[in-house]
């Protein structure tokens, strides 16, 4: 049997459908090469233009953890002529030292004690307070504090020594100090006899140690008694 050839419109219909796949498969690979050039190519920078306008720049605010650094000032020249020469002050002369009054000495001169002597000096000359007020001071102890004003001549009479002749007088004045100890104990009348005055002053400094007079009464109205006693051979020695 004799095959039967195909019609000849079914070959070229097959030959142009190869023609169309080949033609398909040549631009996309026309494609593929465009695109790849184009990718691997580096597209130019676009240029922006920026425009600076010059202002007066603001304040910097400084970092709070770091500290602001100013700047000194800086001076203005100026010539030789226009900068006056400062002169410089004197020096301050020093303050003369004062004199110093010599300390008075508290031992009376024993050569003074054979000049006798007939009257008291006044009381604004010795320093001491008046009789009056002494006197008032006195009164009131003895009639508030008899046990206190007694014990002050008991402590004298206890310090007292002298068994010499005549009748030799002397006055000492002193100070009772609160804690009971003694101060500014001086002639106030002398005697003449060096013996009995500073038997006298002895005994008043004697009484004067702790534990003898004691401190002053806690009620009494002032805190330094003041006492002028007055020492006479054959008694016990009186307030004036």
């Amino acid at each position: 049997m004799i095959p039967t050839p195909e019609p000849r419109s079914h070959e070229h219909r097959r030959a142009g459908a190869r023609s169309a796949l080949g033609s398909l498969l040549v631009h996309a690979v026309g494609i593929v090469l465009v695109w790849a050039t184009t990718a691997w190519r580096t597209p130019p920078p676009d240029f922006v233009s920026y425009q600076i306008d010059l202002v007066s720049l603001p304040e910097v605010v400084a970092d709070p953890g770091s500290p602001v650094v100013e700047a000194p000032p800086v001076a203005p020249e100026s010539t030789p002529e226009e900068v006056a020469a400062i002169p410089e002050p004197e020096p301050e002369p020093e303050p003369e030292p004062e004199p110093e009054n010599p300390a008075p000495d508290p031992t009376p001169d024993r050569s003074a004690a054979t000049r006798p002597t007939s009257a008291r000096p006044p009381d604004a000359e010795t320093g001491t307070e008046s009789s009056d007020e002494i006197d008032v001071r006195i009164e009131g102890l003895r009639r508030d504090y008899p046990v206190y004003y007694n014990n002050i001549i008991l402590q004298i009479r206890r310090c007292f020594r002298w068994a010499g002749q005549g009748t030799p007088e002397t006055e000492i004045y002193f100070v009772i100090n609160e804690d009971g100890s003694v101060s500014d104990a001086r002639f106030v009348l002398q005697s003449g006899n060096p013996s009995f005055d500073y038997g006298a002053l002895g005994a008043v400094e004697c009484a004067g140690q702790p534990g003898h007079f004691g401190p002053l009464p806690d009620d009494l109205p002032f805190d330094r008694l003041p006492i002028r006693f007055n020492f006479r051979p054959g008694n016990d020695g009186i307030f004036r």
